[in-house]
């Protein structure tokens, strides 16, 4: 009965020193690549995130990397502003692009709410900042073609649609962050 005990003892002790020697080696493999003890946001209350990517862009000058919008695309950014006459929304969050900002800029005025700029590429950056500034609000988010669907994923939303091309704008977004971690999408077109 002794030796049992003492096997057991020696057993655990060496499971306990592995086990500890695993768990030091992953975080200094997490820390390395930057992830040190990164834990993803979670939403404690709903919260609605309204994705769109910028209206129609001057494309006149191929040179041009930051160009404002067409009179089509003020026009669109004005039926956004409509569209949106009754939500609720606290915050609006922009790239530093003039064709994001503007895209918001009718409901911005309207309301006097600012537009927080993000980094375009900062997916989960962005979830983060949500959910820190917003849990329980309703956001609308200024996107990209080519930033719109990796935005969706980082939020946790699903969806069929593989690509935006750059002639599509008219994509409305609907994500859903429910408290049980779990996501709801919906998505329209608005003109």
């Amino acid at each position: 009965m002794r030796k049992n005990l003492q096997v057991f003892i020696f057993t655990f002790l060496i499971w306990t020193t592995v086990t500890s020697c695993n768990r030091a080696v992953s975080d200094v493999e997490n820390e390395r690549a930057g992830m040190s003890n990164y834990t993803a946001p979670v939403a404690t209350t709903q919260t609605t995130v309204y994705f769109v990517r910028h209206a129609e862009k001057e494309s006149s000058n191929p040179n041009d990397q930051n160009p404002d919008l067409t009179p089509e695309g003020k026009a669109r950014a004005e039926a956004l502003r409509a569209l949106m006459q009754e939500v609720e929304l606290g915050a609006l969050y922009a790239t530093k692009f003039i064709r994001t900002k503007n895209t918001l800029m009718p409901l911005s005025n309207e309301r006097n709410l600012p537009i927080a700029e993000y980094k375009a590429n900062d997916f989960t950056g962005l979830r983060q900042r949500v959910l820190e500034e917003n849990s329980g609000k309703t956001v609308l988010v200024a996107a990209h073609s080519n930033t719109l669907l990796p935005l969706l994923n980082a939020f946790g939303a699903k969806t069929t649609i593989n690509f935006i091309p750059e002639t599509e704008y008219s994509y409305l977004f609907k994500v859903t962050l429910l408290p049980d971690n779990t996501t709801k999408l919906e998505v329209n077109n608005y003109n």
